[in-house]
C-alpha cells in the first residue's frame, strides 16, 4: 500500500495530541481507499452493533475522534472540486 496524503489536519493542529507520534490519523492511499489510524474498540462495541452490522475476521471497529472526521470531509471535500 503507497499512502497519498493526510485527509485531515495533523492531529495537534486539531488539539487532539500535543504528541507526534501515537495519535489518531486518517489518510488517503494511492487506490483512493483510506486508512484509519485509531483506538480499536472492537471488543467495546461487537455486543451493541446494529443488527444488519458486523465486523468479520480480519476486521476492526475503529474510534476516530470527531475533530479528525470534519476535517478530513471538510479536506476530502476541497480536493474534489
Amino acid at each position: 500500500m503507497k499512502f497519498k496524503r493526510r485527509v485531515c489536519d495533523h492531529p495537534a493542529v486539531l488539539d487532539i495530541t500535543t504528541l507526534i507520534i501515537k495519535c489518531p490519523d486518517l489518510y488517503e492511499l494511492e487506490t483512493g481507499d483510506f486508512v484509519a489510524i485509531g483506538k480499536d474498540v472492537t471488543d467495546e462495541v461487537i455486543d451493541s452493533l446494529p443488527a444488519d452490522t458486523s465486523i468479520s475476521k480480519g476486521e476492526k471497529a475503529i474510534k476516530i475522534p470527531r475533530k479528525i472526521m470534519i476535517s478530513a470531509i471538510k479536506n476530502i471535500a476541497e480536493n474534489q472540486r
